[in-house]
């Protein structure tokens, strides 16, 4: 899942679609690349994308789905698929929240927090576009038109948030909507093996564990390549009549 509250979209529309309809939703959701609830929508987490409504341009993908050709039909099931997911005018009825990853689509647009700079990166290649605000274009933060300056940028620091773009008639893009990048949660690492496996979940299983020191010789011996193990299979009665020294 990329954000909060996020679904897989084909279980959504099995718990809420006939089962008829189940077959052409899913050949037009595969054309359109959607795995996801949240790749139907802008960042905005709210507003189902005009590209998805009409049921064209699907973006490309760093997910690899089938080749389809949906039917008519499929493309009214679509737009009833929609509906039924969100609302009459393609508005979630509860908005996604948070990121928690990278989206799931190849180019990816991020922008800095004052919106004057705006970076389309190629996930598969690496490459980078870099937008910036026209200067002959009168405009507001939310409507500045953006153009392709024919340089690329590094992902560094400065570029804090995720950005929707819509195409413009007049050429460039504009942002429709942004979302905060994902925050990195910081876990202390275990500072040896015991602490490791003091993390480990069913600590049942290591009750009855004799370990010399912290255990770290048996990672240095498994890198190493001369870690021995043996053992002599005998039973342990007060632990468990039915399991040998060797499962404990």
């Amino acid at each position: 899942m990329t954000r909060e509250r996020d679904k897989v979209f084909m279980e959504l529309v099995v718990r809420k679609m006939d089962r008829s309809d189940w077959v052409g939703v899913n050949r037009m959701r595969k054309k359109m690349k959607v795995y996801l609830f949240s790749q139907l929508s802008y960042c905005d987490g709210l507003t189902v994308k005009d590209t998805v409504i009409q049921g064209r341009d699907a973006e490309p993908s760093t997910i690899e789905f089938s080749y389809e050709e949906p039917t008519s039909s499929d493309r009214r099931l679509w737009q009833k698929a929609l509906r039924t997911l969100t609302s009459v005018n393609y508005r979630f009825q509860i908005p996604l929240g948070y990121s928690t990853r990278l989206p799931y689509d190849r180019f990816v647009w991020f922008t800095t927090v004052d919106r004057q700079r705006l970076l389309r990166v190629d996930q598969e290649s690496m490459m980078s576009a870099l937008y910036l605000p026209s200067a002959s274009h009168r405009s507001t933060r939310q409507s500045a038109l953006y153009h392709d300056t024919g340089r690329s940028d590094s992902l560094s620091c400065m570029y804090t948030q995720f950005a929707s773009v819509q195409a413009s008639s007049s050429g460039g893009v504009t942002i429709h909507s942004t979302l905060d990048l994902p925050v990195e949660k910081t876990v202390d690492k275990p500072r040896c093996l015991l602490d490791a496996i003091r993390c480990l979940p069913n600590q049942s299983l290591w009750q009855h564990m004799d370990l010399d020191g912290d255990g770290n010789w048996i990672i240095d011996a498994l890198l190493g390549g001369t870690l021995a193990v043996a053992h002599d299979g005998s039973f342990k009665e007060h632990a468990d009549m039915s399991v040998c020294s060797a499962g404990l």
